[in-house]
């Protein structure tokens, strides 16, 4: 017993889960008494006594205490111990929402796209927008593509950076759903040295926000990737010759919205050798998530 448990302990992990209506699952894998632990302090907090004019239930108080807890962490940007979060993307962890203006200003009811998750209802957006600060995306009129200036620099500055954050969302491979803030900024086509003095390489339609797993994939030539000129589409070609179509999220409001598509992050296999199987699921077949890299994380 003792030897199944300490291999059952090395499976210890927490998942976060889309659920229905806005929601989502958590779910944790941890050892008896830690998930004790808890439970212990969860109770303690929705079983205590109600203030005045508190109408929720025991499990209403005990969900509440459990988000609590990671917001204000998340908010004061320190851990336990009281040492700062890692940065990533040269900014500290936080959640990322892309709103509509008009939705922003309560003239419609576009829905928002929250980072990690997909769509969410415009009022819920509103919400989280209370305490937010915002950047602005400008758009094209006809695509619906955000547009902005490039540089003949191997990193983005920090504006470009942030806009291709706010862009992606999410990693740009298939169904990946790892927040943009931490993944790698990716050249595609690759940034080439000999071009550095005369050519602007690094510009809005040349980097994607790719998870160092997926970016990894590229870079050791498991997958391929390409981007459609025309839509600003990420086309990845998979070992088998597969090829599929990670549509470019658009901000709300400038396209007719389609939940369904952004929940799946627009993915869609388009192509497929003659003579082949039906195509395989998105996946790095085993690439190393360290793979040598075309560009460093942020």
């Amino acid at each position: 017993m003792a030897k199944r448990h300490v291999k059952s302990f090395a499976d210890r992990t927490v998942t976060v889960e889309p659920a229905y209506d806005g929601m989502s699952w958590v779910s944790a894998l941890l050892r008896c008494d830690d998930a004790e632990a808890v439970r212990t302090y969860l109770d303690s907090l929705g079983t205590a006594a109600k203030a005045p004019g508190d109408s929720r239930t025991a499990d209403q108080r005990r969900a509440d205490a459990f988000s609590d807890l990671f917001r204000t962490l998340l908010d004061r940007g320190l851990d336990l111990d009281g040492a700062e979060l890692p940065m990533f993307a040269r900014r500290r962890p936080h959640l990322q929402v892309t709103i509509g203006a008009g939705s922003l200003l309560g003239l419609d009811d576009s829905p928002g796209l929250l980072a990690g998750y997909g769509p969410i209802p415009a009022e819920l957006a509103r919400e989280i927008a209370t305490d937010a600060t915002w950047q602005a995306l400008f758009t094209d009129a006809s695509t619906g593509e955000v547009t902005a200036v490039g540089t003949k620099s191997y990193r983005p500055g920090a504006v470009l950076a942030r806009t291709v954050i706010a862009r992606d969302v999410t990693c740009t491979f298939m169904g990946c759903r790892l927040p943009a803030h931490r993944c790698d900024l990716d050249h595609t086509p690759e940034y080439d040295p000999a071009k550095a003095a005369t050519v602007a390489q690094t510009r809005l339609d040349t980097l994607y926000a790719r998870c160092r797993s997926h970016h990894g994939a590229k870079t050791i030539k498991a997958w391929h990737v390409a981007r459609d000129p025309d839509t600003g589409d990420s086309i990845w070609t998979a070992p088998t010759g597969h090829v599929y179509r990670r549509r470019t999220l658009k901000p709300p409001g400038t396209a007719p919205p389609d939940p369904a598509g952004i929940a799946r992050q627009g993915t869609s296999a388009i192509t497929a050798p003659p003579g082949t199987t039906s195509p395989p699921p998105p996946s790095v077949n085993g690439a190393a998530a360290d793979a040598g890299d075309d560009d460093p994380p942020y």
